[in-house]
């Protein structure tokens, strides 16, 4: 028997985005088989972000697994899958299955909160787009040296490309709907900040790994100096070899 297991201490994309889509596509077979069986149920309500009924903390996150149109979840799904297959193709390694899954989390709460911040009228905000859109633009700024060669314009840098996109999408939800362009513009803005900061997190804790290492290869070193390699224990040596060899590689 095949069992399946996921290490979500060292998650892949590809595993993140499959959980992602899976969560979607559960949730919108049961919405849509709910919706007719209880369409008054407040449990399911309290799924959906609205602004005329009781809030709910968990919907600020809920909302964005939430699809009712089978063609909203099709084209949000294909742009995380795509996002995903870029990132394996060129090697990004700045965003790991981790920071995608906090990307996503983060654009949605973004999406969520400034949906509730503008809405004036008894709307209800469902879907993954807030969460989708912080993804892409994350994406974009990983990308800034990365190219592609397509049939027109020829090559041109994927973070340009992913943004002029992005501008299109708001631009045309803006003409339709203003209110769904704030939720995307705000989902967008947190998913780029979210990896900025997650940038210079990463940046802080390997300067830090490399300091600490550092600082026990230097112990380990005059230790041997005044009393000898035979006084380091199997831990300490093994250390202290692969230390000094890739000492010597630099």
């Amino acid at each position: 028997m095949v069992r399946f297991s996921i290490d979500f201490k060292n998650i892949s994309v590809k595993q993140v985005i499959i959980l992602i889509a899976a969560v979607n596509i559960a949730v919108f077979i049961f919405l849509n088989i709910a919706i007719r069986l209880f369409p008054d149920n407040q449990l399911i309500d309290s799924l959906f972000l609205e602004t005329d009924n009781t809030f709910h903390i968990w919907s600020l996150a809920t909302y964005s697994f939430c699809h009712l149109s089978f063609s909203h979840l099709l084209v949000n799904m294909a742009v995380l899958i795509i996002a995903a297959i870029i990132i394996e193709k060129k090697m990004i390694t700045r965003l790991s299955g981790k920071n995608i899954a906090i990307i996503y989390i983060a654009s949605a709460l973004g999406g969520g909160i400034a949906f509730l911040a503008t809405a004036h009228n008894s709307t209800v905000l469902i879907g993954a787009s807030a969460a989708v859109m912080g993804v892409a633009g994350a994406l974009a700024l990983a990308c800034f040296n990365t190219s592609v060669i397509l049939p027109f314009p020829g090559r041109i840098n994927v973070m340009t490309l992913i943004f002029i996109l992005l501008a299109w999408v708001l631009i045309v939800t803006a003409t339709s709907s203003p209110e769904t362009t704030l939720v995307h513009s705000a989902g967008l803005a947190t998913g780029i900040l979210t990896f900025s900061l997650l940038t210079v997190f990463q940046r802080y804790k390997s300067f830090h790994n490399r300091s600490t290492k550092r600082s026990y290869f230097d112990r380990l070193n005059i230790k041997v100096r005044t009393s000898g390699y035979a006084s380091l224990n199997d831990d300490e040596r093994n250390f202290f070899l692969n230390q000094s060899q890739d000492n010597a590689k630099q």
